[in-house]
């Protein structure tokens, strides 16, 4: 290297100075290049290792590969300025600062590719940061990487990994049905969905597929409003015989087909129900008959009589025995007693014909001894009577006296669930003679009991629509739902009707504060018959 150096003096030995000053620098500046130039070639090996990431990298370390070249370029020419210095200081201090700008930015410039004590800054100078440039490594996509690209195969998540399925496995994946690969040929347009539904207002809503509630009500066919409920009695009625003249009766189970004299039995009627009108007095007779009596000025004897039901009532009242109803061939004729005389004379030890007394002695039938004297009859309606000593006429105690005895049966099983009255179809009628007359009521209610439930049977007698008296509460009740039989039930009870008018007595049912299924008459073990008595006593 030349270095030039003045002719002497203080000013030569600046000069001489400086030069040495430049020409460190420009030494400095070469150093400087050269380390660039190194750290280029260092740049430009990763930039080459980064391109087989990206493009992009491989073309940034081309560029700083030119970069270092230039700065060494630079360098050289620094070191030919450094060279020249020597024939003018200036101009080499100027061209050593010129270098070592040029050097200064090679550096720069060759350091922005890497950073070797930081891989993420140095990523970050390339251009490849992680989860920004480039994707970060993940195992789902490396096992979506390996799966085959086969036609019209999905990937679907398998709860572990990403694996493959074909169309048919992906639509069951999916929940669709077979709509899903049906031609839309097969299925209505909007334009004929929206025909189906102008058509389904005209027709009011004929169908509600969604309720069938709604379907019957759009139909005019509501259950319990416009037709009837199911109902197993309507079954069962629909399936009797429309025999003529049959009717429609319950037998307390079920609903049956009675003959009319079957139905007249259940209805408690007698022969007079089919007994034509013209055989009883019209109205007007009983009217004209009521007149009569009324005319007659009958004595209350009479009266008792007139009023008795039926001829052995008449004869009850007027006290005759089986003589009075015995034919009059089971006795003697007159001639027949003619003979029987003559025979008792020709005996002459049986009779003494002219003493009556001494004949009936002889004929041991003496009379209070051997048979009853005749009483002449002094009031009529007297009856015959002992005083201990005779036999006198006497009357009738005015009371006590039995006038008329009426009774009603039934053998019809009634089976009661709810605990209002129900008719048990035991019932009788009786016609009392006197106002004053008492009736005694005599029942006999057979059969009585529970089957299920805990209640009991209650028990009335009823005169009319009148309850006279409640004979029996309580009845079978165990307080449990256990069944049980009691049997029959029995009451008596004295009644004053005060009336002459046809009355009516029965007995009425009615379960306790449960309604369950409650009996009388069962038919468990065979028919049960029950019984009522009424029995006129003189008032």
């Amino acid at each position: 290297m030349a270095i030039f150096r003045g002719e002497g003096g203080a000013g030569d030995s600046n000069n001489d100075v400086t030069v040495s000053t430049v020409t460190q620098k420009a030494t400095d500046a070469a150093n400087s290049a050269t380390a660039s130039a190194s750290s280029a070639s260092t740049a430009s090996t990763k930039a080459s290792e980064a391109s087989t990431s990206a493009s992009t990298a491989s073309t940034k370390a081309s560029e700083a590969s030119t970069s270092a070249s230039n700065a060494s370029t630079s360098a050289s020419t620094a070191s030919t300025q450094a060279t020249n210095a020597s024939n003018s200081a200036t101009a080499a201090a100027s061209s050593a600062s010129t270098a070592a700008g040029h050097a200064s930015n090679s550096a720069l410039k060759a350091n922005n590719l890497s950073d070797l004590a930081s891989a993420s800054t140095a990523r970050g100078n390339l251009g490849l940061t992680i989860g920004t440039n480039v994707q970060a490594y993940d195992a789902d996509l490396s096992a979506i990487a390996a799966l085959d690209k086969t036609d019209s195969n999905f990937i679907v998540g398998n709860g572990s990994t990403w694996v493959l399925e074909n169309a048919s496995t992906a639509r069951t994946s999916l929940g669709l049905g077979t709509a899903a690969v049906t031609a839309t040929g097969a299925y209505a347009t909007a334009a004929q969905g929206t025909k189906a539904d102008n058509a389904a207002a005209k027709a009011s809503n004929l169908s509600d597929l969604a309720s069938a509630s709604t379907a019957r009500d759009n139909l005019g066919v509501e259950i319990g409003a416009d037709v009837q409920a199911f109902d197993a009695d309507l079954s069962a009625i629909a399936a009797l015989d429309k025999t003529d003249s049959n009717f429609i009766v319950g037998n307390g189970s079920t609903w049956v087909a009675e003959t009319g004299a079957t139905v007249r039995t259940s209805l408690g009627l007698g022969t007079a129900a089919t007994t034509a009108a013209s055989a009883y007095a019209t109205a007007a007779q009983g009217t004209t008959a009521d007149n009569a009596l009324a005319a007659s000025a009958v004595s209350t004897f009479g009266g008792t009589l007139i009023d008795d039901a039926n001829a052995g009532a008449a004869r009850t009242t007027l006290g005759l025995g089986d003589i009075a109803t015995t034919a009059v061939s089971a006795y003697a004729t007159a001639a027949q007693g003619t003979k029987a005389d003559n025979a008792a004379a020709k005996a002459s030890n049986l009779s003494d014909l002219a003493n009556v007394s001494t004949a009936r002695d002889n004929l041991g039938v003496q009379i209070n001894d051997d048979v009853i004297g005749y009483v002449t009859p002094s009031t009529s309606g007297n009856v015959l009577t002992s005083n201990g000593s005779a036999w006198t006429s006497a009357a009738l105690p005015a009371a006590g006296k039995i006038l008329q005895v009426v009774q009603g049966t039934t053998s019809t099983e009634v089976i009661s669930t709810v605990t209002s009255d129900t008719d048990t179809t035991l019932t009788a009628n009786i016609t009392p003679s006197a106002t004053s007359s008492k009736i005694l009521v005599l029942v006999e209610q057979a059969g009585c009991g529970k089957r299920s439930g805990n209640s009991w049977l209650n028990l009335k007698l009823v005169r009319g629509s009148t309850t006279i008296i409640t004979f029996c509460t309580f009845a079978a009740y165990t307080g449990t739902t256990t069944d049980n039989m009691i049997g029959t039930i029995s009451t008596s009870f004295l009644d004053s009707p005060s009336t002459t008018n046809q009355t009516t007595y029965k007995t009425v049912m009615s379960t306790g504060n449960t309604p369950i299924s409650l009996f009388v008459q069962a038919d468990d073990a065979g028919a049960q018959t029950s019984t009522i008595t009424l029995i006129e006593v003189a008032g």
